[in-house]
């Protein structure tokens, strides 16, 4: 199983403090939306404020709406809040705005229309430090025991699998005692290695099977924990998803946090009294995060604010390991990659394949950001 452990253990907290609501809320949409309200209309927490394509978008706040383009801003007041209609399942998740909480972040209703044998819940949170699929599943593990069974009892599916890090005592006990009677769900614990939770890695490690493109070739629909449990609020309880549960790490904090589509991170920062000046700040994780100022919008489909002493290792030669090549998940040459990078040759090293895991700038002892040139011929391949 390709791999690696990326820390040597996970101070884990199910504690999840709630951020309020700040006077303002910036919500992105894409080029292709369309945007149902207007400059001045009033909005609750939870309307529809337009759909891309079929996918609604929603307000995470009650507010006045000042601006529309190029993202919809909303000066906030006081809460109140609106729960969306459906009629199926299907028709919930669109309405709800439920977009993948892991890496894809793709509207989830597109890969629940498929009739699959297998569902498979990822609960492998590998990313080192985040923790906020764990306290997740802590906490609403009824409702998500809830959701799983109807899923079983009136999809298609002929077995539901959770795949679980080995290595949490809490979570499994938890799993164990919750899902011991249930026919048609299995656990699986597997090892905390990174990036297990990547959805091709984990199909593989649960079902043994491979595919090309979407899992749904070998039968399989993989979901996040978390949007599992945004699914249950959204059939059960109507309830569209504007929120979600992120972890805030600094060199001697962490705190689980849930917090609104559209908030900035320095008002999470400074809510919980983090001081941010002269700092680099890493939206979504260590290994696949990105670089964020304090004004950066946070968006669903981050799961982490990192606030760290920004550090600077020194390059040096390579001294061809081959360590990059042989822990590289989708079996790329970084090394090669980069010497080629200005070759005709570039090509047949397939650079367009990279999962951006950050691997090999992490695994790489002489610190070449193998990453990064990785992605430049990634772009120059597709050009």
């Amino acid at each position: 199983m390709i791999g690696i452990k990326v820390e040597k253990q996970k101070q884990l907290s199910d504690t999840i403090t709630t951020i309020p609501c700040p006077k303002k809320i910036t919500i992105p949409y894409s080029k292709n939306a369309k945007i149902k309200v207007k400059n001045k209309d009033f909005v609750k927490t939870g309307t529809i404020l337009g759909y891309d394509k079929k996918q609604a978008i929603i307000s995470s706040a009650t507010g006045i709406i000042t601006k529309i383009s190029p993202k919809i801003e909303i000066e906030t007041k006081e809460e109140k809040k609106v729960k969306i209609k459906h009629t199926n399942f299907i028709e919930a998740l669109q309405n709800a705005g439920i977009y993948g909480l892991s890496g894809s972040f793709k509207p989830t209703y597109l890969k629940y229309q498929y009739d699959a044998s297998t569902l498979i819940v990822n609960m492998m949170e590998c990313e080192p430090y985040v923790m906020a699929d764990y306290a997740v599943s802590i906490n609403y593990i009824k409702e998500i025991r809830e959701i799983l069974v109807y899923l079983l009892e009136n999809q298609s599916y002929n077995e539901v699998i959770i795949a679980y890090p080995n290595n949490q005592r809490k979570l499994k006990e938890v799993l164990t005692t919750t899902f011991k009677e249930d026919d048609g769900i299995r656990l699986i614990s597997l090892p905390n290695l990174y990036p297990l939770g990547w959805e091709k890695m984990l199909v593989r490690a649960t079902v043994h099977k491979d595919y090309q493109d979407k899992p749904i070739e070998v039968g399989c629909i993989v979901s996040n924990i978390q949007t599992i449990y945004a699914m249950y609020k959204a059939y059960f309880l109507n309830i569209p998803l504007y929120e979600r549960v992120i972890t805030v790490i600094t060199k001697d904090y962490k705190q689980n946090v849930l917090v609104r589509n559209g908030m900035k991170v320095k008002e999470v920062l400074k809510y919980l009294k983090i001081p941010y000046e002269n700092k680099k700040i890493i939206l979504g994780g260590l290994m696949m995060g990105k670089l964020a100022t304090p004004n950066t919008i946070i968006s669903l489909k981050n799961n982490s604010i990192f606030c760290i002493e920004d550090e600077t290792l020194k390059e040096s030669y390579c001294i061809r390991c081959g360590k990059c090549t042989n822990t590289c998940p989708v079996k790329l040459q970084p090394v090669l990659i980069k010497e080629q990078f200005n070759m005709e040759s570039l090509k047949r090293l397939h650079p367009e394949k990279c999962i951006e895991c950050s691997i090999c700038s992490y695994i790489c002892p002489a610190r070449i950001p193998l990453k990064n040139i990785v992605l430049a011929a990634k772009e120059k391949v597709r050009k």
